[in-house]
């Protein structure tokens, strides 16, 4: 495997920080709301998206800076 550079380590830890604060939002929110959470489906589904939106901000932000 290729040494990543500085950028992509951050990027992969902020990356990780931010999907373990959305899991966390979300079963707060759905805890504040009374939704029943049945599944991990129902924790991880929403978290999932706005990591993909996340990564993919992140990602033309890093192309953007090394240009």
């Amino acid at each position: 495997m290729a040494k990543l550079c500085e950028g992509c380590k951050q990027a992969r830890v902020h990356l990780s920080m931010v999907f373990a604060a959305l899991i966390l939002l979300n079963f707060v929110g759905r805890s504040l709301f009374d939704i029943e959470t049945t599944s991990f489906l129902d924790v991880l589904l929403l978290p999932s998206f706005g990591l993909i939106v996340s990564a993919v901000v992140l990602y033309i932000f890093i192309n953007k800076k090394t240009k």
